[in-house]
């Protein structure tokens, strides 16, 4: 059991995420937190539980590691408009280009995001 869920769970809710996440992208558009846990169906998450962002976390970084860039830079906190802190030090992490100007780094991978999925179609 992975945070009270089976690993058929787990990966359900992880793919579930990416797909939301996919199809924001799509839309060249982003999404808050509060309204990807709203659209899933596998789980109901809290958008502030640490389950939520193991799930957040664990799409981000097999997206980048799959060649397909951070997914997850497209989800946002409501009230800022921009993704969390997390997101941040991973992109500073993985990107560290943008140290010295991490909301470049973040707009650019927003950009990268929807000309991929928008180009690609998917997989």
């Amino acid at each position: 059991m992975k945070y009270g869920l089976t690993p058929e769970q787990w990966q359900q809710a992880v793919d579930e995420v990416r797909e939301i996440c996919i199809d924001v992208a799509g839309q060249r558009s982003l999404i808050t937190y509060g309204e990807v846990c709203k659209r899933m169906r596998t789980v109901n998450p809290h958008p502030g539980s640490y389950v939520f962002q193991a799930m957040l976390r664990e799409m981000c970084f097999s997206e980048e590691a799959a060649g397909r860039g951070l997914l997850c830079a497209l989800v946002v906190n409501q009230s800022k408009g921009i993704p969390g802190a997390g997101f941040f030090r991973a992109l500073g992490q993985e990107r560290p280009q943008f140290a010295d100007d991490l909301q470049a780094g973040w707009r650019e991978e927003c950009e990268f995001l929807y000309q991929f999925w928008s180009e690609e179609g998917g997989e």
